[in-house]
């Protein structure tokens, strides 16, 4: 068996300069012959204290997530990286996007094997028009019961991956190629 870590980010903004405000991962174990998602390990959930000091209102509008939640907060380096180095692989949706904010904590990351949920599984060829998240999730009656919390996300991109397509294939196993 294998194991992996789909994960998913909050950040300050979409810019650059913008930093990791919330990280949330699960490491699993699933079957590299068919995608079958077989046990969830363990499950992290961190907020992180941006150095501007300050969340801009729209990421407060759309996360929920406060100078006052995060303040103080930083994200358990050693605990991330002993889950993250027990994984074949990780696995977000938009990678490159967690990839580089999550290597602003832990450069450690920019080395290690990623999956795309949105680049590395056909959505288009499986019937699915817009790739945001969101869209995938409401075409497979996914329900988010907290949009833009890292940890919430992540389960739910774990729900995703064991659906299977049209074809028969679990969504997982595209990834696992």
């Amino acid at each position: 068996m294998s194991k992996a870590v789909v994960l998913d980010t909050e950040t300050t903004g979409i810019n650059p300069q913008d930093e990791l405000i919330e990280l949330g991962l699960i490491l699993f174990e699933y079957s590299p012959k068919d995608g079958e998602i077989l046990d969830i390990i363990e499950t992290y959930q961190g907020y992180n204290e941006p150095k501007r000091k300050y969340i801009p209102d729209n990421i407060v509008q759309l996360t929920d997530l406060t100078w006052e939640l995060v303040q103080g907060e930083f994200i358990d380096k050693n605990k991330v990286m002993t889950l993250i180095t027990r994984a074949d692989m990780l696995i977000a949706h938009n990678a490159r996007f967690d990839r580089y904010y999550l290597s602003k904590v832990l450069p450690e990351v920019k080395r290690m094997k990623w999956k795309c949920t949105m680049l590395n599984i056909p959505w288009r060829k499986l019937g699915v028009g817009s790739l945001s998240l969101q869209n995938i999730l409401n075409v497979h009656g996914i329900i988010q019961h907290n949009k833009h919390h890292a940890l919430s996300d992540a389960r739910s991109i774990l729900e995703l991956l064991q659906i299977r397509a049209r074809n028969g294939k679990r969504y997982m196993s595209y990834l696992t190629k």
